[in-house]
């Protein structure tokens, strides 16, 4: 039996550009993506750009949880496998912090390491982000990637300007 649905859309483009509008869909999914993206505080704050007020994000992805080698980090198959473009688990979490989600840790799937991995040190994080209503000035120029949500100033100091001081 083939099923319809009207209110379901997929569309293609970059995870770091996303061809949707503002504010404008209620759920992202995504499994295993994210690491494969260079740039994931780019994916994080087109994440927090298109949804709603409210929505949700269920990502299911690989973290570290100890130091690759820089054979391990250049290793294609371990890219393709989501573990050599991994981030540090609390650097992971931090990211999609700073971009205005609040986050709750769902699983995390320890085991894998040893069953898939080589003992490798990684896990399987599942987790769920929501966009929080934060003022503009919480925000600090997330959209623009200039400042974080606790308004800490990243290194370029003309930026600082663009955040309407809450970065001073």
């Amino acid at each position: 039996m083939l099923m319809y649905y009207k209110n379901v859309e997929f569309r293609l483009g970059d995870i770091e550009e996303l061809p949707i509008e503002n504010n404008s869909i209620n759920i992202i999914l995504s499994n295993c993506v994210i690491n494969l993206s260079p740039d994931k505080d780019k994916v994080f704050s087109e994440s927090y750009r298109v949804l709603k007020k409210g929505g949700k994000m269920f990502i299911s992805d690989m973290v570290l949880t100890g130091e690759l080698t820089e054979e391990q980090k250049k290793d294609e198959g371990l890219l393709t496998a989501c573990v050599s473009g991994a981030l540090q688990k609390e650097d992971y979490l931090d990211k999609i912090k700073k971009a205005g989600f609040d986050v709750t840790i769902l699983d995390e799937n320890r085991g894998i390491s040893e069953r898939q991995y080589q003992k490798l040190p990684v896990e399987s994080l599942k987790f769920k982000a929501v966009k929080v209503n934060l003022s503009s000035e919480e925000l600090c120029c997330a959209d623009k990637n200039v400042c974080s949500v606790d308004c800490e100033l990243k290194e370029d100091s003309e930026s600082k300007r663009d955040c309407g001081g809450c970065c001073l």
